[in-house]
């Protein structure tokens, strides 16, 4: 369960709300072919992948509709499901997954994005400063 203040998200709520399904990964962990052939081609060291790189790669007009298509899967992921910063690190397995369509497709993503949300939701009040303000504060005479 994710406890934030007074609010709790179950798993069981969580998969209400969202619809993902929350089965397990290691069976498509398994299948996919971790080859980086998109990471080589747009990327080339990929030693840091940022969504800018990401967004950037769809600006050449010669590559292949297909490839651009996949690209985008993988923006959507980190930019929708992930909802990261723009300086953070894409990981390399996305774009192995996303290299594989049917099973990109078929990809159980529930305990991954359960996951993400309960340490995003958990990670914001973890570091967040105690601190009060009489900014717009009225005063009483």
């Amino acid at each position: 369960m994710i406890w934030v203040q007074a609010a709790q998200i179950s798993s069981f709520k969580f998969t209400l709300v969202t619809d993902f399904k929350l089965r397990d990964e290691a069976e498509y962990k398994t299948r996919i072919v971790q080859n980086g052939r998109l990471l080589e081609k747009y990327f080339g060291d990929g030693s840091k992948i940022t969504p800018s790189h990401l967004y950037k790669s769809f600006d050449n007009k010669e590559d292949d509709m297909d490839e651009k298509y996949k690209l985008k899967l993988a923006c959507i992921y980190e930019s929708v499901l992930r909802a990261k910063e723009l300086n953070i690190k894409i990981d390399g397995y996305i774009l192995d997954l996303v290299d594989e369509l049917d099973l990109f497709n078929q990809y159980p993503w529930g305990w991954r994005i359960y996951d993400l949300i309960r340490h995003a939701f958990t990670r914001s009040w973890e570091y967040q400063e105690k601190r009060y303000s009489l900014w717009r504060f009225p005063l009483a005479m």
